[in-house]
């Protein structure tokens, strides 16, 4: 969702408070797809007054546009689409969705799938952003076999980042810079009580599989709906497809 600019302390007046499923509260700025999008890096926990959390919204919002500004601009919706297209054409995902709504509280900024797991990336414009984020509940269990932080260049510094997170840097050129690659960060580990991942790649999480499940689940089941499942049994297709063909089929 793209932010827009110059809004005011009388439009955020006009925006309806809604509560998300791990039991914060944002302001409601747009609906895609039929997903209500929050003010991103906005959480109040607690009954404060409706027009207290406008109040405190509002000045988020001015601190959001001077991160943005400095920044040259980008936004976190720009930045979403290019984490999704990291991962189809850098991170060897074969699959991947943007803020994909589903039934667990977790809703990744991008998320990818490889055979044998998956990769998070959450995507920050601004400091007050990131430094929410740290707080949020799922990150003690969350998705994502691998993690990553993505922004703009020097937002977050790598010292800064939580234990075993990456970090991607947006460039001049928009184009993305590994900072901290954690999957290609590899030890040999013989103990036989860790997994396969656990063993050979330290900055590897135990995700959330029920959440990874559900997400899955609520993706498939949309497109069974809408009938689309039925192609998955198509012959007529290379599973050797190459990243621009696939991100330009599903756009």
């Amino acid at each position: 969702m793209q932010i827009l600019q110059g809004l005011t302390k009388e439009d955020f007046g006009k925006m309806p408070v809604f509560e998300r499923k791990d039991g914060t509260k944002t302001l409601l700025i747009g609906n895609i797809h039929g997903q209500d999008i929050g003010l991103p890096g906005f959480d109040i926990l607690g009954d404060l007054p409706a027009d207290q959390i406008k109040e405190n919204a509002f000045l988020h919002y001015q601190n959001l546009m001077g991160d943005i500004n400095k920044t040259g601009g980008l936004t976190h919706f720009f930045l979403v689409k290019l984490a999704y297209k990291w991962l189809l054409k850098r991170a060897g995902c074969g699959i991947a969705f943007k803020e994909l709504k589903s039934a667990g509280m977790e809703i990744p900024d991008a998320i990818g799938f490889f055979h044998g797991g998956s990769i998070v990336i959450e995507c920050k414009v601004s400091r007050s952003d990131f430094l929410q984020d740290l707080k949020k509940p799922h990150r003690k269990k969350g998705m994502g076999l691998f993690r990553y932080y993505m922004c703009p260049v020097g937002l977050i510094k790598e010292s800064e980042l939580p234990k075993k997170w990456g970090l991607l840097y947006i460039m001049e050129d928009n184009s993305v810079k590994a900072i901290k690659n954690v999957r290609k960060i590899r030890t040999n580990n013989d103990d036989p009580s860790l997994s396969y991942w656990q063993a050979h790649y330290p900055n590897a999480f135990i995700p959330d599989l029920e959440a990874e499940q559900k997400l899955l689940y609520s993706a498939l089941r949309r497109l069974f709906i809408k009938g689309y499942v039925k192609h998955i049994y198509d012959k007529d297709y290379s599973t050797s497809s190459d990243a621009d063909s696939v991100i330009s089929n599903n756009e």
